[in-house]
C-alpha cells in the first residue's frame, strides 16, 4: 500500500521562483482592487439615509436572501435551464475558490511557513479533492458554455447584449479551460510517476490524452507558458 503522505502532487510544479512572485503579486493586486471596491459600495451603503427595522426582520429578510441566492430558486422559476445553469456557474465557483483557499492554507502556512513537506493535503483527502474540483470544474465550463449558447447562439430575447455579458464569462471560460489544459500536460508528463491513479482526476485525464506522445520538455514549455 502506498504512504499516504505521498498521495499528493507538487503545488509549483514545473513553475520557477520568479513565477511564483508574479502569482503572488497578482494575487495581491487582485486582493486589493477587490477590497477598494468592498470600500466604495460600503461607503455608499453608509451615506444612505437611516431606517428603523427591526433584528427579527433583518433575520427574516437575511435568511429569504440568501436561501434565494444559494438555490438560485427566483431564476429557476422563470426557466429551469437558466436556473441550473446559474447553480452550476455558482457552485462551481464556489467550489474553485474554496479549493484555491485549501491548497493556500497547505502551501503557504504547512510547508512555507512551518516547514514540513506536507500538511493534510494528502490520502484520501487529497484523492477526494482532485476529484470534486475536477467534477466541479467540469460543471463551471460546462454552465458558462450554455449561458454563452443561450446568448449569442440561440439569442435568447430577453437577454442584454453589452459587451460585459460577453467578456465575463468568456473570460472565466477561458480560464477554466486552461486550468484544465494546464492540468492535462502536468499528467501527461508526471502521470506514471504519481503515487495515485490519474483517474482521480477525470478531466484532467481526458485532457492529458490530447498530448500523449509529446516530449516531456515541450510538454514542460508549453504547461508554463499557458500557467
Amino acid at each position: 500500500m502506498t504512504p499516504r503522505d505521498q498521495v499528493t502532487r507538487e503545488v509549483f510544479w514545473n513553475i520557477p521562483p520568479l513565477g511564483r512572485v508574479t502569482f503572488y503579486a497578482l494575487a495581491a493586486a487582485t486582493l486589493a482592487v477587490f477590497g477598494y471596491g468592498v470600500f466604495l459600495n460600503l461607503r455608499r451603503v453608509l451615506k444612505g439615509r437611516e431606517t428603523s427595522i427591526s433584528w427579527d426582520e433583518i433575520r427574516s429578510n437575511l435568511f429569504k436572501t440568501t436561501t434565494e441566492i444559494l438555490s438560485n430558486r427566483t431564476v429557476a422559476r422563470r426557466h429551469r435551464l437558466a436556473g441550473l445553469m446559474h447553480a452550476g456557474i455558482m457552485w462551481g465557483f464556489i467550489a474553485l475558490f474554496i479549493g484555491t483557499v485549501i491548497i493556500s492554507i497547505e502551501f503557504d502556512v504547512f510547508q512555507e511557513i512551518l516547514g514540513r513537506s506536507h500538511g493534510f493535503w494528502t490520502g484520501s483527502f487529497f484523492l477526494g479533492y482532485e476529484l470534486t474540483l475536477d467534477t466541479m470544474g467540469t460543471v463551471f465550463l460546462l454552465s458558462l458554455a450554455v449561458a454563452l449558447a443561450r446568448r449569442y447562439v440561440f439569442r435568447t430575447p430577453q437577454l442584454s447584449w453589452k459587451p460585459i455579458d460577453f467578456f465575463l464569462p468568456a473570460s472565466l471560460l477561458l480560464i477554466g479551460l486552461t486550468g484544465f489544459i494546464v492540468e492535462g500536460l502536468r499528467l501527461a508528463t508526471t502521470g506514471s510517476q504519481l503515487a495515485y491513479s490519474p483517474y482521480w482526476s477525470p478531466t484532467g485525464f481526458l485532457f492529458s490524452r490530447l498530448w500523449q506522445g509529446m516530449a516531456a520538455s515541450a510538454a514542460r514549455r508549453v504547461h508554463g507558458y499557458l500557467w
